[in-house]
Parts: structure tokens; sequence; C-alpha cells
């Protein structure tokens, strides 16, 4: 999930949504703009959510740095596990800090054939 701005300027949330009707696990990673891993916060974090539910994830890039400029490359990826089956949607709303609007990148939906989403 590209387009997203980090602290101070906005917040993150991220919303994985399992639309299948078996349990879906993985990691939803941020990352820096050249693809690697980025520093600091909580850059990996783990999830697994039961069949046609969603779980949301808080303020992602809280905490996390980019080693290029001004953070505004970094990325959320997503992951199924190995083994897990399924079909899951992600969807990213970028909140300002100052003014409190929002807007939402959509990510692709995405089965375990796939094994990731950018």
């Amino acid at each position: 999930v590209l387009g997203l701005l980090p602290q101070p300027q906005a917040r993150v949330n991220v919303m994985i949504t399992n639309s299948s009707a078996v349990a879906i696990s993985g990691t939803m990673d941020v990352l820096d703009a050249d693809g690697s891993m980025a520093s600091g916060g909580s850059v990996s974090m783990p999830f697994s959510i039961r069949a046609y539910s969603s779980h949301q994830f808080g303020d992602v890039l809280s905490n996390v740095t980019s080693r290029f400029g001004t953070g505004t490359g970094l990325q959320v990826r997503v992951r199924l596990a190995d083994g897990s089956t399924g079909m899951m949607m992600v969807v990213a709303s970028v909140v300002d800090n100052i003014t409190n609007d929002t807007y939402t990148v959509m990510g692709s939906m995405m089965d375990a054939q796939r094994a990731m989403m950018p």
C-alpha cells in the first residue's frame, strides 16, 4: 500500500479484512521507499483473523523512521503466511493530524496464490 504520510503530519491506520470462509494469518510490514524494512517502531506485525472478520492496526507509522528524507515513501506490505488459504483485502486510512481530514488508500484483493500485496 503506497501513498502513506508519516508522523507528525498524519497517522495511518490499516484494516485487513478476511473475505473468505476460513481463518487467515500473516504479517503486515512497514517498508522504506526502497522496499527494505523501515526502522524503529513496530515494523512487522503478525495477524490472525477469523473467517469474514477484520483487524485494524492503528497508527502503524508511529515512531517509524525512513532513511530517505521526510519518510513520505514509507509503505505497507501485507503477506499471508505459508499454508494460509483464503482471501483478504487491505485498506489504509491516512488522517491529517492538524485538520483530521482523511483519505483512503485501497490495496488489491489477494489470495494465498499471490503471496504478497504491495
